[in-house]
Protein backbone atom coordinates (compact mmCIF):
# COMPACT_ATOMS: atom_id res chain seq x y z
CA UNK A 1 0.00 0.00 0.00
CA UNK A 2 1.25 3.50 -0.44
CA UNK A 3 1.28 6.38 1.51
CA UNK A 4 -1.46 9.17 0.62
CA UNK A 5 -3.58 6.45 -1.83
CA UNK A 6 -7.15 7.46 -1.96
CA UNK A 7 -9.84 5.46 0.05
CA UNK A 8 -11.57 3.61 -2.86
CA UNK A 9 -11.76 -0.04 -2.71
CA UNK A 10 -12.19 -1.71 -6.18
CA UNK A 11 -14.20 -4.27 -6.88
CA UNK A 12 -16.84 -3.31 -3.89
CA UNK A 13 -16.70 -2.19 -0.47
CA UNK A 14 -19.32 -4.33 1.91
CA UNK A 15 -18.93 -2.22 4.56
CA UNK A 16 -16.85 0.32 6.83
CA UNK A 17 -16.61 1.05 10.87
CA UNK A 18 -15.42 4.26 12.49
CA UNK A 19 -14.41 3.66 15.88
CA UNK A 20 -15.29 6.59 18.72
CA UNK A 21 -11.83 8.50 19.72
CA UNK A 22 -9.72 7.08 17.34
CA UNK A 23 -8.03 7.98 14.03
CA UNK A 24 -8.83 5.13 12.16
CA UNK A 25 -11.34 3.40 9.83
CA UNK A 26 -11.48 -0.19 9.16
CA UNK A 27 -13.64 -1.38 5.70
CA UNK A 28 -14.21 -4.60 4.03
CA UNK A 29 -14.42 -5.68 0.75
CA UNK A 30 -15.06 -8.51 -1.96
CA UNK A 31 -11.58 -8.78 -2.91
CA UNK A 32 -11.37 -10.78 0.65
CA UNK A 33 -9.40 -8.02 3.01
CA UNK A 34 -9.91 -5.53 5.48
CA UNK A 35 -8.04 -2.34 5.32
CA UNK A 36 -7.42 -0.47 8.20
CA UNK A 37 -6.80 3.14 7.42
CA UNK A 38 -5.25 6.14 9.37
CA UNK A 39 -7.30 9.82 8.91
CA UNK A 40 -4.03 12.12 8.45
CA UNK A 41 -6.62 15.34 8.16
CA UNK A 42 -4.22 16.74 5.63
CA UNK A 43 -5.18 19.38 3.00
CA UNK A 44 -6.40 16.90 -0.11
CA UNK A 45 -5.52 13.60 1.85
CA UNK A 46 -7.63 12.37 4.24
CA UNK A 47 -6.60 9.09 4.97
CA UNK A 48 -3.73 6.26 3.81
CA UNK A 49 -3.88 2.59 4.33
CA UNK A 50 -2.12 1.51 7.72
CA UNK A 51 -2.82 -1.97 7.09
CA UNK A 52 -4.61 -5.38 5.37
CA UNK A 53 -5.73 -7.61 6.85
CA UNK A 54 -5.88 -11.02 4.56
CA UNK A 55 -6.53 -14.34 5.60
CA UNK A 56 -10.01 -15.07 4.43
CA UNK A 57 -10.92 -17.01 1.66
CA UNK A 58 -14.11 -15.15 0.32
CA UNK A 59 -15.75 -11.91 0.47
CA UNK A 60 -15.35 -10.19 3.66
CA UNK A 61 -19.14 -9.30 4.41
CA UNK A 62 -18.79 -6.87 7.59
CA UNK A 63 -16.22 -5.59 9.87
CA UNK A 64 -16.66 -4.06 13.40
CA UNK A 65 -13.87 -3.24 16.25
CA UNK A 66 -13.95 -3.38 19.72
CA UNK A 67 -14.50 -0.57 22.10
CA UNK A 68 -11.07 -0.58 23.13
CA UNK A 69 -10.23 -0.20 19.50
CA UNK A 70 -7.17 -2.91 19.88
CA UNK A 71 -9.16 -5.73 18.09
CA UNK A 72 -11.74 -5.95 14.90
CA UNK A 73 -14.08 -9.17 14.01
CA UNK A 74 -14.80 -9.81 10.55
CA UNK A 75 -17.57 -11.42 8.93
CA UNK A 76 -16.78 -13.33 5.47
CA UNK A 77 -18.62 -15.61 2.88
CA UNK A 78 -16.28 -18.13 3.47
CA UNK A 79 -18.40 -18.72 6.85
CA UNK A 80 -15.99 -18.16 9.09
CA UNK A 81 -15.50 -14.96 11.84
CA UNK A 82 -11.69 -13.53 12.61
CA UNK A 83 -10.84 -11.86 15.47
CA UNK A 84 -7.43 -9.69 14.32
CA UNK A 85 -5.09 -7.69 16.58
CA UNK A 86 -4.78 -4.39 15.10
CA UNK A 87 -1.85 -3.32 17.04
CA UNK A 88 -0.05 -6.57 14.62
CA UNK A 89 -2.52 -7.05 11.69
CA UNK A 90 -2.68 -11.09 13.03
CA UNK A 91 -5.30 -13.23 13.34
CA UNK A 92 -5.83 -13.96 16.69
CA UNK A 93 -8.73 -16.23 16.69
CA UNK A 94 -11.19 -18.01 13.88
CA UNK A 95 -14.79 -18.84 14.74
CA UNK A 96 -15.79 -21.82 12.86
CA UNK A 97 -19.46 -23.03 12.59
CA UNK A 98 -21.83 -21.45 10.35
CA UNK A 99 -22.55 -23.69 7.35
CA UNK A 100 -23.22 -20.75 4.79
CA UNK A 101 -21.50 -17.34 4.39
CA UNK A 102 -21.52 -15.02 7.57
CA UNK A 103 -23.26 -11.34 6.83
CA UNK A 104 -23.25 -9.55 10.10
CA UNK A 105 -20.94 -9.46 13.69
CA UNK A 106 -20.75 -7.75 16.35
CA UNK A 107 -19.01 -7.12 19.48
CA UNK A 108 -20.72 -6.98 23.11
CA UNK A 109 -20.35 -3.02 25.13
CA UNK A 110 -17.48 -5.56 27.26
CA UNK A 111 -15.97 -6.59 24.08
CA UNK A 112 -16.40 -10.27 26.16
CA UNK A 113 -19.10 -11.39 23.61
CA UNK A 114 -19.62 -11.75 19.82
CA UNK A 115 -22.99 -12.57 17.88
CA UNK A 116 -23.02 -13.09 14.05
CA UNK A 117 -25.91 -14.00 12.02
CA UNK A 118 -25.63 -16.59 8.54
CA UNK A 119 -27.05 -17.30 5.14
CA UNK A 120 -27.67 -20.51 7.33
CA UNK A 121 -30.79 -18.77 9.36
CA UNK A 122 -28.78 -19.28 12.61
CA UNK A 123 -27.39 -17.00 14.94
CA UNK A 124 -24.21 -17.65 17.16
CA UNK A 125 -23.33 -16.24 20.42
CA UNK A 126 -19.53 -16.83 21.27
CA UNK A 127 -17.27 -16.21 23.82
CA UNK A 128 -14.18 -14.50 22.97
CA UNK A 129 -12.09 -17.74 22.66
CA UNK A 130 -13.82 -18.99 20.25
CA UNK A 131 -16.28 -21.03 22.10
CA UNK A 132 -20.10 -21.25 20.50
CA UNK A 133 -22.39 -20.69 23.81
CA UNK A 134 -25.50 -20.50 21.90
CA UNK A 135 -26.76 -21.04 17.98
CA UNK A 136 -30.23 -19.68 18.03
CA UNK A 137 -32.54 -21.76 14.88
CA UNK A 138 -36.38 -22.73 14.69
CA UNK A 139 -38.27 -22.71 16.28
CA UNK A 140 -38.50 -18.81 17.17
CA UNK A 141 -35.20 -17.95 14.85
CA UNK A 142 -35.38 -15.74 11.32
CA UNK A 143 -37.36 -18.00 8.63
CA UNK A 144 -34.74 -16.52 6.04
CA UNK A 145 -30.57 -15.29 6.09
CA UNK A 146 -29.81 -13.19 8.84
CA UNK A 147 -28.47 -10.20 7.55
CA UNK A 148 -27.70 -8.06 10.75
CA UNK A 149 -27.13 -8.68 14.59
CA UNK A 150 -26.82 -6.30 17.28
CA UNK A 151 -25.90 -6.10 21.21
CA UNK A 152 -27.88 -3.37 22.92
CA UNK A 153 -25.60 -0.67 24.61
CA UNK A 154 -27.73 -0.48 27.57
CA UNK A 155 -26.18 -3.05 30.08
CA UNK A 156 -28.87 -3.68 32.68
CA UNK A 157 -30.98 -4.54 29.56
CA UNK A 158 -28.95 -7.21 27.99
CA UNK A 159 -30.39 -8.01 24.72
CA UNK A 160 -29.72 -8.96 20.92
CA UNK A 161 -31.33 -7.49 17.65
CA UNK A 162 -31.83 -9.36 14.74
CA UNK A 163 -32.79 -9.01 11.33
CA UNK A 164 -33.16 -10.60 8.71
CA UNK A 165 -34.56 -11.37 4.92
CA UNK A 166 -37.78 -12.54 6.25
CA UNK A 167 -38.97 -8.90 7.06
CA UNK A 168 -38.71 -9.06 10.52
CA UNK A 169 -36.56 -7.78 13.50
CA UNK A 170 -36.18 -9.78 16.24
CA UNK A 171 -35.37 -9.42 20.22
CA UNK A 172 -33.47 -11.60 22.31
CA UNK A 173 -32.69 -12.07 25.54
CA UNK A 174 -28.76 -12.21 26.11
CA UNK A 175 -28.88 -14.22 29.58
CA UNK A 176 -30.42 -17.04 27.62
CA UNK A 177 -31.13 -16.24 23.45
CA UNK A 178 -34.88 -16.62 24.23
CA UNK A 179 -36.81 -14.46 22.15
CA UNK A 180 -38.79 -11.58 23.67
CA UNK A 181 -40.77 -10.21 20.95
CA UNK A 182 -41.00 -9.99 17.44
CA UNK A 183 -40.69 -6.65 15.37
CA UNK A 184 -43.15 -6.17 12.40
CA UNK A 185 -43.37 -3.43 10.09
CA UNK A 186 -40.71 -3.87 7.26
CA UNK A 187 -42.48 -4.81 3.73
CA UNK A 188 -38.62 -5.88 2.52
CA UNK A 189 -35.22 -7.63 4.50
CA UNK A 190 -34.39 -5.80 7.03
CA UNK A 191 -30.38 -5.32 6.54
CA UNK A 192 -29.21 -2.70 9.04
CA UNK A 193 -29.75 -1.04 12.07
CA UNK A 194 -28.15 0.79 14.80
CA UNK A 195 -28.34 0.16 18.36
Amino acid sequence: MIPGSKISRPPTLATCTIPPCRDIILSSSRDKSVISWTFTRQEGTYGVPRRALTGHSHFVQDVVISSDGQFALSASWDGALRLWDLNTGTTTRRFVGHSKDVLSVAFSIDNRQIVCGSRDKTIKLWNTLGECEYTIADPDGHSEWVSCVRFSPVTSNPIIVSGGWDKLVKVWNLTNCKLRTNLIGHTGSSTCFLS
